[in-house]
């Protein structure tokens, strides 16, 4: 093949005789409405798609609600349990430092504020009371959670 049949092999191949042969100028065009035409067509996600997506959500929701709400329970319970053991370390040291540690009944006591304790009851905490037990000459601490469960301290 020859120049002359070179170019007019060039400039046949996209006129009127041999139309499935583009153009320089139509090659850009063609392959922008081809992609476009696939990208219509794969748009968005199927129904199936974001159901299977809801269930899985809803199944690690499922699983993690009732861990999260006991681990909070757990937390209660810890620091009710902290608090008891905190005010036996009050009741000594107001033993140590002199004051009659006898006649305390409450966790909120005057003699234990002054010795550092809060003057109201944590948050985790429904109750606490202390006994003293005068065969023994000791005191007993005893707080409620706010789950209920009791915890005991000996002084």
């Amino acid at each position: 093949m020859g120049v002359l049949s070179a170019r007019l092999t060039k400039q046949a191949l996209g006129s009127k005789h041999y139309p499935q042969y583009p153009t320089a100028y139509q090659i850009p065009y063609r392959w922008a409405k081809e992609e476009k035409m696939r990208k219509n067509k794969t748009k968005g996600f199927t129904l199936i798609e974001l159901l299977i997506v809801i269930a899985i959500i809803a199944i690690l929701a499922a699983v993690l609600i009732p861990n999260v709400l006991n681990a909070r329970k757990r937390a209660n319970d810890t620091a009710a349990q902290a608090y008891a053991r905190q005010i036996v370390t009050w009741l000594a040291a107001a033993d140590t430092g002199g004051t009659s540690i006898t006649g305390l009944q409450s966790c909120t006591a005057s003699a234990l504020v002054s010795e550092g304790a809060p003057s109201q009851l944590p948050k985790a905490v429904k109750t606490c009371n202390i006994t003293y037990n005068a065969n023994s000459g000791r005191s007993t601490v005893t707080v409620t959670s706010v789950n209920n469960k009791v915890i005991t301290a000996v002084y």
